[in-house]
């Protein structure tokens, strides 16, 4: 048996059998032999020296299997004690047959192996870093009832950023703010959400802490269920000795908000089309000048028409919908669809139609009522319209199935087609922009960490490379004179992982590289 092993720099020696000490709180036998256990107080007190988490790490790096396998070291109950604390009454023990760890009470048993020298002064850089980052908003953005992603990174900055591994953080979360940076108690009803592994707990509402992997990182799940539309100021920080920090904005979106500065939440509303024809959304009061007056639903202040003259003023002669135009609207998306699916004020309200009679006429879009009266009632507007809505199809020559992911191995190519079309009778659009965002890597856990990829999973399109270590995420494209651009997309390094393009549709393209 090795009577020790070095790691990068570091001596351990081997666990001491319980006829050579006398301080032991225990005793196991493995393999024949009598070995001394120790609580966590004993351990620290038998060792000059406990190791650390970051020691099991170098060691881990020299150890392929196991200590009993490679150094014939006793293992039994698979854990020994480290100097890492956890939570009160709670150290971390590493687990030296998986290279994991787990925090265990400080009155557990457990073999201990002491090392020569403690680990070096360090002195962490903590980074998050966001998926679907928008520029403009200075937040990463998703919508309410998705998950957005997020990758902690804890590394030396007194040693060429070398991954810390096994360090404590921890998150703290703002009140949601609203576009005219307005707080309100009733958005803390449904703050922010994170989830992120065995080693992250939540503290409170606004509290999070946990610890980083072998890499020195942390995989985050962030979502907001229930959210009103709000921006959530996140600071990262490390949980205690020392001063780094991070902050990123994370916004959740409301399908009852329109993506609008003059928004008071920020949302993702959107404009209807059915049967070739092209509703608008209805305005808010801030954005336009021909309203009457206002009315609030669902956090927005809207504008209200009548049948004068505003509705002619906003929409312009021919672009107001007909009454069996709005009707047709509602049985194609009955149950109040409009209003749930997509977002659109139909509660407080009808919809002004276009004066075809004495008696003038408003549908309720939520439950289709039709409401006839002489004069003028003010109520919400929407605009037809005859304008191009291009829209985006995207396949590859790996797989064309809708909803699955193209798969190749790393070095091998992706031929990506970009179709633009318009959305109202499905002809070609040709010279269109289009934008390619790059997702995150993934492992096939679904984590962004736990892997040692040095490019943290960029890949190539077209000759340049994009990701979270490139400068850019986007890839910008125009389609030619069919509406149709080919992107070749390849990764050159990196272990197996999944990554993610994202058009200016809002849906995602995986793309498997292994």
């Amino acid at each position: 048996m090795a009577e020790t092993v070095e790691a990068h720099g570091y001596t351990f020696s081997r666990p001491k059998l319980a006829a050579e000490v006398s301080n032991e709180n225990a005793t196991v036998v493995d393999h024949n032999e009598t070995w001394s256990t120790f609580t966590w107080s004993g351990a620290d007190s038998h060792c000059t020296v406990l190791p650390g988490m970051r020691h099991f790490g170098a060691l881990a790096t020299v150890i392929p299997s196991t200590v009993q396998t490679v150094l014939g070291w006793p293992m039994q109950d698979d854990y020994y004690w480290t100097s890492l604390a956890g939570t009160t009454g709670q150290h971390h023990a590493a687990d030296v047959s998986n290279r994991a760890e787990a925090q265990k009470p400080d009155s557990t048993t457990f073999l201990v192996s002491c090392v020569d020298k403690p680990a070096p002064d360090v002195e962490p850089k903590i980074v998050l870093t966001p998926e679907n980052y928008d520029d403009t908003a200075q937040a990463m953005k998703a919508k309410v009832g998705e998950d957005a992603t997020m990758r902690l990174t804890i590394t030396d900055n007194k040693n060429n950023d070398q991954p810390l591994a096994y360090y404590y953080f921890s998150l703290h979360l703002d009140d949601g703010v609203n576009r005219k940076n307005q707080t309100d108690s009733a958005w803390e009803a449904h703050p922010v959400q994170i989830t992120g592994g065995s080693n992250f707990r939540q503290v409170d509402a606004h509290t999070y802490e946990g610890m980083t992997d072998a890499n020195g990182q942390a995989s985050l799940t962030l979502s907001q269920p229930g959210g009103a539309g709000v921006k959530t100021h996140i600071t990262a920080k490390m949980r205690s000795d020392f001063n780094a920090t991070d902050a990123k904005d994370v916004i959740f979106t409301v399908i009852t908000s329109p993506d609008s500065d003059k928004a008071r939440m920020w949302g993702h509303m959107r404009g209807i089309i059915e049967s070739g024809s092209l509703y608008k959304r209805p305005l808010l009061a801030d954005e336009t000048e021909h309203e009457l007056g206002t009315v609030r639903e669902n956090n927005e202040d809207w504008a209200l028409y009548d049948q004068n003259t505003s509705m002619q003023a906003e929409c312009g002669v021919g672009h107001i919908p007909r009454q069996s135009s709005l009707e047709s609207l509602f049985s194609a998306h009955p149950g109040n669809a409009i209003g749930t699916e997509y977002g659109w004020p139909t509660a407080q309200q009808s919809y002004l139609s276009a004066v075809e009679q004495e008696t003038h006429s408003s549908v309720n879009l939520g439950n289709g009522s039709v409401d006839s009266y002489s004069g003028f009632k003010q109520n919400y507007l929407s605009c037809s319209g005859n304008e191009m809505v291009a829209n985006v199809e995207v396949s590859t020559d790996h797989d064309v199935s809708v909803g699955t992911q193209a798969q190749a191995k790393v070095g091998d190519t992706i031929v990506m087609t970009v179709r633009t079309i318009n959305a109202l009778n499905n002809s070609p659009v040709p010279f269109s922009a289009f934008t390619i965002t790059k997702g995150m890597g993934y492992n096939r856990a679904g984590q962004v960490s736990g892997f040692d990829d040095p490019s943290s999973g960029s890949i190539t399109m077209d000759n340049s490379q994009y990701g979270t270590s490139q400068p850019s995420m986007v890839y910008a494209g125009t389609t030619d004179v069919r509406g149709v651009a080919t992107v070749e997309i390849k990764a050159t390094t990196g272990r197996r992982a999944k990554n993610g393009a994202e058009r200016n549709t809002g849906k995602f393209l995986p793309a498997e590289y292994r």
